[in-house]
């Protein structure tokens, strides 16, 4: 487990993946002890396929499949069981790209009479004038924002590289 995790790291998985692949091998180890597995180079198919099934979030299923795919890398089992996890569809997806009109429609929805508002809307502002993720935004503090200089300067959550933005009068 602690080999595997930090092979995560090493290849530079973010702080909440590994929370995520710490969570699901607590799942699978568990299953297996329970199951009397106590060795991971007795796993077999049908155990892979029974904790598949019986796994209340499928959203483990990707993670499942790294796990399996890193123990037959390093040579801990004998076959590449990731290919018995199934494939997970999350169904109905949210559009990635509004068009210019939608974008004005979701802005102009915004009541900004109120403090909450206008913090409501540069929010908004900042995801579709600047292109943010939410959790860049989240994070933001204002010793991000350069007043002097009309920027924002932060380093992104998910790559950790700084970046430099402009800030937007609407925003400021």
């Amino acid at each position: 487990k602690a080999d595997y995790l930090e092979h995560c790291r090493k290849i530079g998985n973010r702080p909440i993946t590994l929370k995520t692949k710490e969570r699901l091998l607590y799942l699978f180890l568990t299953y297996l002890d329970e199951n009397n597995c106590k060795s991971l180079e007795y796993i077999n198919s049908s155990e892979i396929i029974q904790f598949s099934v019986n796994l209340k979030n499928k959203e483990f299923y990707p993670e499942l499949r790294d796990f399996l795919r890193y123990l037959f890398a390093q040579g801990y089992i004998e076959k590449d069981f990731s290919t018995l996890v199934p494939k997970f569809n999350r169904g109905i997806r949210i559009p990635e790209t509004y068009d210019i009109s939608e974008i004005i429609e979701i802005e102009n929805a915004v009541d900004r009479t109120s403090s909450i508002g206008k913090r409501d809307y540069a929010i908004l502002l900042l995801a579709t004038r600047l292109g943010l993720r939410a959790s860049d935004i989240s994070k933001l503090k204002f010793e991000h924002l350069d007043w002097d200089h009309n920027t924002i300067v932060f380093a992104q959550y998910k790559t950790s590289k700084l970046i430099e933005l402009p800030l937007l009068t609407e925003i400021g």
